[in-house]
């Protein structure tokens, strides 16, 4: 099998959705009981499987999809911020006692009653 040479913004696809993938690992594994420990390995695990599964998968399409330095520039910011935030999301619904994690921290209604991050 011939390797081919993976473009930017495959790279930058794949690494963004397995950003976002494994804090929601990371919180089934604590709601099914594993460790903070165990469940931080086994997102570690899936977060790193699914960007090695997604840059041999994804179509070569996807070189070329971030049209431009812009868009190659903010689609790695916004997917840094979408990451940073899920994951400061995750640790939220680990431990309820890091109100600071929450998606509306600054307002303590969310805190004790948001719906999405219940869900």
């Amino acid at each position: 099998m011939e390797a081919r040479r993976v473009g930017f913004d495959h790279l930058a696809i794949a690494l963004v959705a397995a950003g976002l993938a494994a804090p929601l690992v990371f919180v089934a594994g604590i709601a099914i009981g594993l460790t903070v420990a165990a469940a931080v390995v086994a997102g570690v695990i899936a977060g790193v499987a699914l960007a090695i599964g997604l840059v041999r998968w994804l179509p070569a399409a996807a070189d070329g999809a971030l049209r431009g330095p812009a868009a190659r520039i903010l689609f790695c910011i916004v997917g840094l911020l979408a990451v940073a935030r899920t994951a400061g999301l995750a640790i939220f619904m680990a431990d309820t006692a890091r109100p600071e994690q929450s998606v509306v921290w600054f307002d303590p209604l969310y805190i004790g009653n948001s719906c999405f991050s219940a869900y």
